[in-house]
């Protein structure tokens, strides 16, 4: 998909499976007059707030990857799968680590792909 990049800034991957995505039906004005729809994308946070990470709360193994994904709580917001590679140096993995009772990533147990 060709998508706006206000998307693409949000790493909104352009790629879906075909079971995710519906038909657009826009809303009828007649049946909802005065109704003001928020855009899809918009998730309410104000351009100039800076989004941080929380904690990292789970952990995924994604197979052929040999690398594992995190699931980073953010300031604002849902929570997201974030690549191992986007992890490794932030101050949430250390507190992770340390609640999974291991020091290093590779010796995180092994659960499969969320």
């Amino acid at each position: 998909l060709d998508l706006p990049q206000s998307l693409r800034d949000r790493r909104i991957h352009n790629r879906f499976h075909v079971n995710l995505l519906r038909p657009h039906f826009p809303s009828d004005t007649t049946n909802f007059p005065n109704r003001e729809e928020p855009d899809a994308y918009d998730f309410g946070a104000p351009d100039d707030v800076e989004w941080h990470v929380e904690e990292i709360v789970d952990h995924a193994w994604v197979k052929g990857t040999n690398k594992y994904q995190f699931l980073v709580k953010w300031s604002i917001g849902e929570p997201t799968w974030e690549p191992q590679s986007e992890c490794n140096k932030l101050a949430a993995m250390d507190r992770y680590l340390e609640l999974m009772g291991v020091s290093r990533i590779v010796d995180l147990k092994r659960k499969t792909e969320p």
